[in-house]
Parts: C-alpha cells; structure tokens; sequence
C-alpha cells in the first residue's frame, strides 16, 4: 500500500491487493495522517467494487477508482457477497461423527468444520454416504493423520486428536501452539457461551465475509446480538490486525448494526484503534479476559 497526502486532510492511497487486510491498511494510513478526504486508486484486479462496499461503513466514505491503462475510473460498491448459511447435502453422517466426540459443528462458506474451542480439528468433504470426515489442524496435519492412522476409525483418529488438543487448550497453557492457534475463534467461543460480560444477551455467530486461510492465521470472527435499540456486532480478533477494520466493514454493511464490540487484548487494539474511530457506528472496547489466561 501507498499513500500520498497534502497535510490537508486530502490523500491518495494505491491499493494493489483484494481483500480485507489491504482495505485496513490503507484505513490504517488515513486516519495516521489525519486523511479526511480519501480516493483509493485500486488495481482491477483487486476488487475495487469489494473496497467501495467496505467505504460505505465510513463516516467519510472512500472515493474508489479503478486503474484501466493511463485512465481512472470511478467504481460503485459491488454486493454484498451471500453468507454460506446453509448446510451442503451429503454431510450428515459426517456431522454425526463430529458430535459425537464433543466437536462443535460450524459451517462456513459451505464448508463444515468440527472445532475444539475454536480450533478446526476436522472438516467434512460431502460425499454419497454421507460424507468423509478429514482429521488435522490444517491441510499438512490432515493428509499426515490419513496416511498414518488409515487403518483406524475416523471416531478413534478424532477422539485421541481432541484429547491431545484439550490439554494444551485451557487456561494456563497459552505458550504451546495448540493454545496459540485461532484465539479469536477461542475468544469468541467464550462469549458465545457466557455473553453476559458484555452486558448482552444470546450471541448468534456470523458467516465469514472470507475464504479461511488456515488455523495459524488470524481471522476477526463476527456474531450478533439483537437488543430493544437494535443489533450489535460483536468482533473478536487478537494482535494488531489491520484486516479487523476490513472484516468489520463487510460486516457492518451486510449487518446495519447500531454499535459494534471489539474485543481483543486491549493494547493489541493501540495501533489501529484510530481507524476504527472512522466507523459511522461507534465501537466499544470492553474489558474482557481471555479465556486462555489462568
């Protein structure tokens, strides 16, 4: 990302990625440089409509041009993508397996994941009997657990996989990499459980707005409360991730909350708490302590 401003309130960033994470960088940059004035200057290749979108959270929304050639072309918002809420066919028997080890079902974009606090453990490919539970935290673990335990039962294979995550995934044990993997979907599950820490009522967890990308990378993760004076997103993400504001955006879009919660270690938030300031909703940070601390 590249940005230019005239230190009067007026600035150009050059945004050569799709996504949220490149959305949050350049928000990141403009609300650094007091940048009230935005027009982001976006390769075609980069979903500029998708950026458009995401500035109609904005106070101050974004102009958006797309770069053709030596022209510049201003670009609209581009729909809201549609939610994979629906459960695909072919997968009941593998939900079944799921459950039946203690696993939560989660379903996103289509595709349905056994987790353990958050961590994706297995996930179902659809298939005529019912479908084909894979065991692993990632693709690699995955493909191991298949080539080694071919001989054993998926329930066998799942049962000593959660137990092994279950003792590294509790409070006090955040230094080992089971316990470092996917925090923010950790963090959700626990106010999912007990939302009542954030004064709300029953959480309803929210699609993501994007294709996972592994359980080592960190993904905001979105649910939803209905309250008297209208819905309430509450956002878990953990570190400085730029890719929150970006997330949160598509959210808010598709959502039209009244006010949104960010929860997350408080001084992780520092470096782009001043981009989240350019909601036209205002955010909250309340005090919450993760789950992962003794």
């Amino acid at each position: 990302m590249v940005g230019l401003h005239d230190g009067d309130g007026r600035g150009v960033s050059l945004v050569m990625k799709a996504g949220p994470l490149a959305f949050g960088a350049a928000m990141v940059w403009a609300a650094r440089f007091g940048v009230r004035e935005l027009t982001l200057m976006v390769d075609p290749d980069a979903g500029p409509g998708d950026h458009a979108r995401r500035g109609g959270a904005l106070c101050a929304s974004p102009v958006v041009m797309a770069v053709d050639g030596a022209r510049l072309v201003e670009v609209g918002p581009a729909p809201a993508p549609i939610p994979g809420w629906e459960t695909p066919s072919g997968v009941d028997a593998g939900i079944e397996v799921l459950r039946s080890v203690g696993l939560e079902v989660v379903i996103d974009d289509g595709t349905v994941f056994g987790e353990y606090l958050g961590l994706e453990l297995a996930r179902i490919v659809p298939s005529a009997d019912g479908g084909e539970v894979q065991v692993g935290v990632g693709k690699v673990d995955r493909e191991v657990n298949r080539v080694l335990h071919g001989g054993s039962t998926v329930e066998d294979v799942l049962s000593r996989v959660v137990a092994e995550v279950a003792i590294h995934r509790r409070p006090g044990t955040e230094f080992h990499p089971l316990g470092r993997m996917a925090r923010e979907r950790w963090l959700m599950c626990s106010l999912v459980d007990d939302p009542t820490c954030l004064g709300l009522g029953p959480l309803a967890r929210l699609p993501a707005t994007e294709p996972r990308r592994g359980p080592r990378t960190n993904a905001p993760v979105g649910a939803l409360a209905r309250t008297p004076d209208g819905a309430v997103l509450v956002v878990t993400t953990v570190g400085a991730d730029v890719g929150l504001i970006g997330v949160a955006a598509d959210l808010v879009v598709r959502e039209k909350p009244s006010v949104i919660v960010v929860v997350s270690v408080p001084s992780a938030l520092k470096p782009i708490r001043h981009a989240l300031d350019l909601f036209d909703v205002p955010v909250d940070y309340p005090d919450v302590k993760p789950p992962w601390l003794a």
